[in-house]
């Protein structure tokens, strides 16, 4: 294994320790909301002012709140924890990673004839002449600085 494999590895096991605190954390908490509920319900039950009422149902909305917020969360780290378990493994290509040798010397080949067009058009351009549209040569310098990047770099 490569430095970046132990590093996305050990980055892997890191979150998906994470992701289990999290979800140990958010069952503990819908059950405490779960009990809170029930003690609202009969709260709200034994209430007999209006001022106690609202009271109540203002809680009820706050735990509420947190139920659903909870359950979002176990939503979430089910999805998270669904992560590519391709890291590490040899068979696996991935796309980052692929030598791009094989297809250097035709893109280069197409870039460098490419560049010279837009160069060629640029130059008929700046001058005045090519077909209209006069002094154009700012967008062209810039699509010819990125044809130069890519065919370099």
């Amino acid at each position: 294994m490569g430095g970046e494999t132990v590093l996305l590895v050990s980055l892997h096991s890191y979150r998906n320790s994470r992701l289990s605190s999290i979800e140990e954390l958010a069952r503990a908490t819908i059950k405490k909301l779960t009990q809170r509920m029930t003690e609202h319900n009969k709260a709200m039950a034994s209430a007999k002012s209006d001022e106690a009422k609202a009271s109540v149902k203002a809680q009820k909305q706050n735990t509420t709140t947190g139920l659903q917020t909870c359950n979002n969360i176990l939503a979430m780290t089910q999805l998270h924890a669904k992560s590519p378990s391709f890291i590490g493994d040899k068979r696996i290509n991935l796309s980052w990673k692929e030598v791009a040798k094989a297809s250097a010397p035709y893109r280069g080949k197409r870039l460098a004839s490419a560049t010279n067009v837009m160069n060629n058009n640029a130059s008929k351009k700046s001058c005045g002449g090519g077909g209209g549209g006069g002094g154009g040569g700012l967008p062209n310098q810039l699509v010819n600085r990125a044809f130069q990047g890519l065919s370099h770099g």
